[in-house]
């Protein structure tokens, strides 16, 4: 029972974990791919149209992106 008591009360161990890049990812987050919008207004599709163009391009944050210091 102290042990439990104790991993309750202790903080989380941090773990360090170095890496050499970043992998593109292709197929791994596939669930976006089978959402169904029903009920739009031709300029409400057009606008969602708009903005999924902008997040596959990057237009809007990508000057925020570059702004980071990683």
């Amino acid at each position: 029972m102290d042990f439990l008591f104790n991993k309750l009360i202790s903080p989380p161990a941090i773990k360090n974990k170095i890496f050499s890049g970043l992998k593109e990812l292709e197929n791994e987050i596939i669930h976006f791919k089978h959402i169904k919008i029903s009920n739009l207004g031709t300029e409400e599709v057009k606008l969602l149209n708009s903005e999924i163009e902008n997040v596959k391009t990057g237009k809007k944050n990508e000057t925020k992106f570059r702004e980071l210091k990683i």
